[in-house]
């Protein structure tokens, strides 16, 4: 599977809406799926795990949110496919500015 778009977007008022940033959805290239989850050439390979590891939320004064991130592909055949996963942000504070969380 090759990666050819990723993005994603916030849920405000019970619906799917467009990130923080832009009024377009936030969507990147094969080429910056490559870079940010270090992943040669945008192929997925089966039984791999792929992480970014500056991924975090902008925003960190609301409690709970919820993102949905997409991913579209091409399979070896040549056919076109989305994956999608709704991921729920929480709040947690670092101990070293904040102090201990009892």
């Amino acid at each position: 599977m090759t990666i050819v778009e990723y993005g994603y977007f916030v849920e405000r008022n019970e619906q799917w809406d467009f990130n923080y940033e832009n009024e377009l959805p936030l969507s990147s290239s094969s080429s910056d799926f490559a870079s940010e989850f270090d992943c040669p050439n945008a192929l997925m390979i089966p039984g791999s795990s792929y992480t970014h590891p500056e991924n975090r939320s902008a925003i960190d004064c609301i409690p709970e949110q919820l993102v949905k991130w997409y991913f579209i592909g091409i399979d070896a055949d040549g056919n076109r496919v989305k994956g999608e996963a709704g991921v729920k942000l929480i709040t947690e504070l670092d101990p070293g500015v904040h102090g201990p969380q009892n």
